[in-house]
This record gives C-alpha cells, structure tokens and sequence, in this order.
C-alpha cells in the first residue's frame, strides 16, 4: 500500500495493539499468555483481506512477545481437568496458546474444511490463487507454537529418559493437527519437537550436570517410536514438496527432500547395530531399498534420492567391512548372506532402471556401473570367504550366477560383466598357475 492506506493499516495495527494491552492489564498471568496469540489471530483475518509490511511486522512481534511472555509471566499454580486429563495450569495455559496459534495458522492459508476434504475443483482453485506470503505466516505462527511447547517440555521434563517419547508424540499430534485442518504448516511444525528430540538423545549425556540418562539406557521402543514420527513427518513434507513442484525437481531439490528422512535412518541403525552380526548393515540397507521402490512411482523426490542413496550406502559399507580381520569362512552363514546380499543388490538394480530411467545412454551406463559394483562386491565377497587357490574356481561360479540373472532377468548386461567376470577368474588362474 501507499499514501492513505499505508497509514489506515499503521492505525489499524495501532489500534489492535492497544486494545491488547488493555486486555493484556485486566487479566490474571494465565489469560495474558493467550493475549498476544490472540492478536495473530486478528491480524490473520484482516490480511485475508489486505496484507502489507505494517501487518507482517505486527504479526512477529505480537509471536515474539507470546514466546517471550511463556517464559517471563508468573507460572501459574494448581491443576485443571480437562476431560480425562488433569494437568498443571501452566500447562493447559500454555496449550491453549499453542491452540490460538495454531489457529492463526489455519487462518493464514484458509484449510478448514467442515465434515469433507477438498474436492479436485478446490485443489485447482487453490492452486490457482496460491499465496506464498500467506503460507509463510501460517508457517512462522505454527513453528512459534510448537518451538514454545518443546522448549516447555524440555524444561519440565529434561532429566527423564521418556524425554524423546514424549517430544515424538507431539510431533505426531502436530501431524495429525496439519492433517485434519488441511494446513501443511502445522504438520511440518512436527519437525521442531521431533528434531529437538534427535537432538537430545546425542547431545544430553555431555550437556546434564549429571547423567541422568544416557542414549543406552533409553529403551529400544522409545528409538522405533521416534524414527516412526520422523518419517510419517518427512513422508508428509516429501509429499508437499512434490505437490508444490508438480513433479518437476531439480537436483538439490531433490537432495533436500531427502533430509529429513536422514535422522531416522541414523537412529534406527544405532539401534540395531550391536544386534546385526558382521556384514549385515550392508545388507539391511539393500534390504530396505526394496520397499522404498514402491513409492517410486508417486513421484515423492526425496524417496527418490534414497532409492538411490541407499544402495551406495550399502555396497561402500560392505567394501569397508571386508577390511577387517574377520575371514568370511569363520562364520557359517557369510556364503548363503552373500548370496541373499547379491540377489537384493540385482532386484535393485534391475527396479531402479525400468521404474526410473529411460533407455538412454545415461541409463546404460548407470546400469553397467551398478552391475561393475555387484560384481566387485561379489568379488570381494568371495575373496574374504576363500583367498587361496581356489578363488579362480569361485569366481567362475560367481560369473556363472550374474549371467543366469542375465538370462532369467532378459537383461545383457549381466551377461557381459559376467563375461568381464570370467577373463579376470582366467588370469587369477594363470597366475595361480605361473
């Protein structure tokens, strides 16, 4: 706006923030915590119809004002019941802050259908009046809520090890909020509690004054249940970013997709890696793919980099673990594991290149490097099972397997690594026999 309305709407913020301080002085500690959230809500309503620099500005400092207000108001005292439920006054004060913030959210983008989801004609009209600044707010309000009840819980609930539980069920409830008002920022506002929680199972063991808990001591369920939330929330964003995008991403696009997904893939293998015997983290992450490949097809850009992330993950671990001391023939499952890890390492590949990649010549030579790999990987495989004299003949059955895949698959290129395969087992054997 300018001239005359850029001073109506300096008036009206004017206004609206005196009549909250009027409010603000008549009311007890906990009704002056809603105040400010309150004010957002105005302001929300009002840049549905105009929206310029003066109401943005007013908006973040009345959200200012209420993280800051959570911390410095008297806590009041007391419980309340609410349903079921009866809990501390602070609490119900401070939830039903978040509620009014959330609500501001809602108001932003206008995604509160009544009793029915939005048909295709809403999505289209939607789409078509789209509004980035609006989204943006709706998004600041939502992650206000939820950065004042994570750092709450963290406060009052710091020294116990059901801290990451708990933070993992808000992010849930913050999902579900996102999902049944339609309003993707309130649902990727999951991410701060959930993250936080991530956080502090790495970081609170050196931060406590004493350890109270420790990463070990937290129970396995605990660690399932938070990388559950993480990817419900990641599935979620991947799932806007590609609606947002209409398919086409770019490359760092699509890199970025796949983040959030990262936190639950770490956690989850420090929870099982002391139960995974040598060389199975290889192939559970190549087990993993498998599903992964299902999702292909709806297009979510960050399963789409993990489709491909993963099975590098694992044929780099598995090379790295064949380094070790550990002989392959030490154990008496390594060979049928090596053959389980191949065969995955196959269905991948062979997924990979008829659901991603069209026939080109950059799909050939992903799909003859891939196949290089699985033979490499066999290879050493093999190698670290029996390196004697032997190993000539191993290599021939191993080249022997990659062209039946080839056959069986009807793919070529198996046939030739396979074939590639059979010289080096020849020249092995002429230099055993030199």
């Amino acid at each position: 706006m300018h001239g005359g309305g850029a001073l109506i709407s300096l008036y009206t913020a004017t206004a609206i923030l005196a009549f909250l301080a009027c409010l603000f002085l008549s009311f007890t500690p906990g009704i002056q915590l809603t105040v400010p959230a309150a004010g957002c809500i105005v302001i929300a309503l009002l840049s549905r119809w105009w929206r310029d620099s003066v109401q943005r500005w007013t908006e973040y400092g009345l959200l200012a004002i209420t993280l800051l207000l959570s911390f410095t108001l008297p806590a009041p005292t007391g419980h309340v019941l609410i349903g079921p439920f009866f809990i501390s006054a602070q609490w119900a004060w401070l939830l039903a802050t978040a509620g009014l913030l959330f609500v501001a959210a809602c108001t932003h983008t206008c995604r509160i259908f009544v009793g029915r989801r939005p048909s295709d004609e809403t999505r289209a009209v939607d789409s078509i009046h789209y509004r980035p600044e609006e989204e943006y707010l709706a998004i600041v309000c939502a992650f206000a809520a939820a950065l004042m009840t994570t750092l709450h819980t963290i406060l009052i609930r710091g020294d116990s090890e059901m801290l990451p539980a708990v933070l993992a069920a808000q992010g849930m409830v913050f999902l579900g909020i996102g999902a049944m008002t339609f309003t993707p920022a309130c649902a990727l506002a999951g991410f701060v509690p959930v993250f936080a929680a991530h956080a502090l199972f790495y970081a609170f063991p050196y931060l406590a004054a004493s350890a109270a808990w420790a990463p070990a001591d937290t129970p396995h369920g605990h660690l399932y249940g938070l990388c559950a939330a993480t990817l419900a929330l990641a599935l979620s964003a991947d799932g806007l970013l590609r609606t947002r995008l209409g398919g086409a991403t770019s490359l760092v696009e699509k890199i970025m997709a796949a983040i959030p997904y990262l936190p639950a893939l770490a956690l989850f293998l420090l929870a099982v890696h002391d139960a995974l015997p040598p060389y199975g983290l290889p192939v559970l992450l190549g087990a993993i793919t498998l599903p992964l490949l299902l999702f292909l097809r709806r297009g979510l850009p960050g399963i789409t980099t993990l489709a491909f992330l993963f099975p590098t993950l694992s044929i780099i671990t598995f090379l790295l673990a064949a380094r070790g001391d550990v002989p392959g023939y030490s154990a008496s499952w390594y060979l049928p594991l090596l053959g389980a890890y191949v065969a995955c390492l196959v269905l991948v590949e062979r997924l990979l290149v008829r659901r991603l990649l069209a026939a080109t010549w950059t799909s050939a030579v992903l799909s003859y490097s891939f196949v290089a790999f699985i033979a490499l990987t066999g290879a050493v495989g093999i190698y670290k099972w029996n390196s004697g004299n032997l190993y000539f003949a191993a290599l021939f059955g191993f080249a022997a397997l990659l062209a039946f895949y080839g056959r069986f698959l009807d793919a070529k290129v198996y046939v030739r690594i396979a074939l590639a395969l059979f010289v080096v087992g020849m020249l092995v054997w002429g230099n055993i026999l030199l």
